[in-house]
């Protein structure tokens, strides 16, 4: 698959959020509860520009159940500064996004949660985000906006409603673990 032509008209979201690649929180839907994003999969693969420079940020769950509810709510919460990719993570990661692909039907993934990451990348200044899961199927989910725009559910053109999954190796390929 080839990247995306780039952008005609590209919004600067790097000058809206203050030149910051990654939120202290990634955005939640309302009414969810466990702040993950889109749940179905993918219905085809997105076409993404080339990354210009990337950042990668770590997110932990925090409960934030409100007082008499049943279960838990959580938002994901950043852990640490982010790291600008070098070049050969910037590359390996470039690579990465060609290869990602709608999930099976019938794959079977661990019941466990773990930390989830964020690759913030800019295409001249428009910000895309890819929200890797470090838990479970692994699961991927492309945001065009990932201060505003909940994962797996943006709306730019390019980017792909819904859960994907990467190459294996991704995170390690990031030096995230």
């Amino acid at each position: 698959m080839e990247a995306a032509s780039p952008p005609s008209d590209p919004v600067d979201e790097l000058s809206q959020h203050g030149g910051r690649f990654c939120p202290a929180a990634l955005p939640r839907a309302p009414r969810e509860t466990y702040g993950f994003g889109t749940e179905g999969r993918a219905a085809a693969v997105p076409s993404l520009w080339k990354p210009q420079q990337a950042w990668l940020c770590r997110y932990v769950s925090q409960n934030v159940a409100p007082r008499g509810s049943n279960g838990a709510w959580f938002d994901w919460v950043r852990l640490g500064a982010p790291r600008r990719l070098d070049a050969q993570q910037l590359a390996a990661f470039s690579t990465a996004i060609t290869q990602f692909k709608v999930p099976r039907r019938d794959r079977a993934c661990t019941d466990d949660l773990g930390p989830r990451y964020l690759v913030s990348y800019s295409y001249e200044q428009d910000l895309t985000g890819v929200v890797i899961d470090d838990y479970g199927c692994g699961d991927v989910r492309v945001t065009d906006d990932p201060f505003s725009s909940v994962p797996g559910n943006p709306s730019q053109p390019g980017t792909i409603k819904g859960v994907l999954t990467g190459p294996n190796g991704l995170l390690g390929d990031l030096d995230a673990r």
